[in-house]
């Protein structure tokens, strides 16, 4: 297992290859055992959870049974939230926040305090916009090796995104805040 680890709710493989996801206070490996962080710099040996434990502390730690104030304090508690579909990924983290009142998640969108970019891989999330930096450092050759065949496919090569991304940083220079409709015309 990972012993003082330094970040979490990444996957991370241990010496003898298992994939192990980290959550913020728990290792679990790919047979389900969870074992509890120890504190970072202690050589301590991790607890196995047992199962009562799993079903306490996921709906609690996923914000399902202690809901967020708002969109940004989920978003920032889960690091990322999957939104491919709009209204689903609405309704979704809509269940994680106290008192949400109609809007408020299209809002936080609308006003970007949270954004919607394929981060992860060809899938649509939820992040920080304080978080996109270093989320797509670490993302984004990944990403790109999956969408090499498609683009290839496409007719899309670095000059053209040269080009198109130009237009598009003119575009919003200013802080201006167009549609891709808009960005189209």
């Amino acid at each position: 297992m990972i012993q003082g680890a330094a970040y979490d709710k990444y996957s991370e493989q241990n010496r003898r290859g298992t994939s192990i996801v980290m959550t913020e206070l728990y290792n679990v490996d790919t047979t389900g055992n969870f074992y509890e962080l120890p504190i970072l710099g202690q050589n301590q040996d991790l607890r196995a959870m047992n199962r009562s434990e799993i079903l306490r502390l996921r709906p609690y730690n996923s914000g399902l049974s202690a809901p967020f104030e708002n969109a940004v304090d989920a978003v920032s508690h889960l690091g990322a939230a999957q939104a491919q579909d709009f209204p689903a990924a609405q309704w979704g983290l809509g269940l994680r926040i106290k008192n949400l009142i109609g809007k408020d998640i299209e809002r936080a969108f609308n006003d970007g305090k949270i954004l919607r970019i394929h981060v992860m891989r060809p899938t649509w999330h939820f992040v920080l916009p304080e978080d996109i930096h270093w989320m797509l450092e670490l993302t984004a050759p990944r990403v790109k090796r999956l969408l090499k065949n498609y683009n290839r496919k496409l007719g899309l090569d670095d000059a053209l995104f040269a080009r198109t991304n130009a237009l598009i940083i003119h575009a919003l220079e200013g802080h201006n805040y167009l549609t891709r409709q808009e960005l189209k015309a």
